[in-house]
């Protein structure tokens, strides 16, 4: 079990009486591990208390109305995209037997290899909204995205995933993320979110990542000096000053100026 279990909040509302909620979650590889805490919130008329954005430690009272709280129906499975990348990921059932509404539940999923260590914790607030407690408060920005595929995941993660619109970093991998016009939607997508383009890094440290920032007018882009062989990297004329790069007057994404890499083109071409 770990030892940072869920968090649930609910309050003495008796209408609705118990209730069953699916919950998927996903995340990359390994063994899941879920378990849970609680927080009872004080007797309060029909609507819902506020939610604070980290949840208290637990009372005497939590404890005694964990029991009521089960999950199960636990299932790991496994998806892959026509791409061949895989997502591993844990659903099941969350059921509250008791007679107290709940209005935040907070789940951690460990995630661990073959050897028991720990190589993944995430916390997801399923119910109440607000900033998951392993994010909440940061004063400083935080970057996040490359593993995002499609545009409906990024824009779970703009509207729970506790990532802030003034500060924080997206940085999706467009040739992943279904090419360039999907990742246009996702743009406009962050947009009606507050997304600013400033806010946006394309993954991958290559030309075609480098030429989507500068068309689209994005922050910048990621630079992984010697990675990825000839795939990686901008065009061989190119210079970083400062923290900056111009781009070539080359037509399109411009592989002509990386030598190495258009020699590959041309072979597999057969021109």
């Amino acid at each position: 079990m770990s030892t940072e279990p869920p968090l649930l909040r609910i309050d003495s509302d008796n209408r609705n009486g118990g209730w069953q909620l699916p919950l998927l979650v996903a995340a990359a590889v390994g063994l899941a591990v879920l378990g849970g805490i609680f927080w009872l919130g004080p007797p309060a008329p029909p609507r819902a208390p506020a939610v604070p954005a980290v949840l208290p430690p637990l009372t005497p009272a939590d404890q005694a109305y964990l029991s009521q709280i089960e999950i199960t129906q636990l299932e790991l499975s496994r998806w892959q995209n026509f791409l061949g990348q895989e997502v591993t990921y844990l659903d099941g059932i969350v059921t509250n037997h008791g007679p107290r509404r709940i209005v935040a539940l907070e789940l951690t999923i460990e995630f661990q290899d073959v050897l028991g260590q720990v190589v993944l914790r995430e916390s997801w607030r399923a119910i109440g909204g607000g900033r998951p407690s392993a994010l909440a408060p940061r004063p400083t920005p935080l970057a996040t995205g490359e593993n995002l595929f499609s545009t409906q995941d990024v824009e779970n993660l703009a509207r729970v995933g506790g990532f802030r619109a003034d500060r924080d970093i997206i940085q999706i991998d467009p040739p992943q993320a279904y090419g360039i016009g999907q990742y246009a939607r996702t743009v406009d997508m962050l947009a009606a979110h507050s997304w600013q383009r400033r806010s946006l890094f394309p993954h991958g440290g290559n030309q075609m990542s480098l030429a989507i920032a500068a068309g689209f007018g994005l922050g910048g882009a990621e630079s992984y000096p010697g990675v990825f062989g000839d795939f990686g990297g901008f065009a061989d004329d190119a210079r970083i000053a400062d923290g900056a790069i111009t781009l070539s007057d080359r037509p399109g994404i411009g592989f002509e100026g990386q030598a190495a890499l258009y020699k590959i083109m041309r072979e597999l071409a057969g021109i």
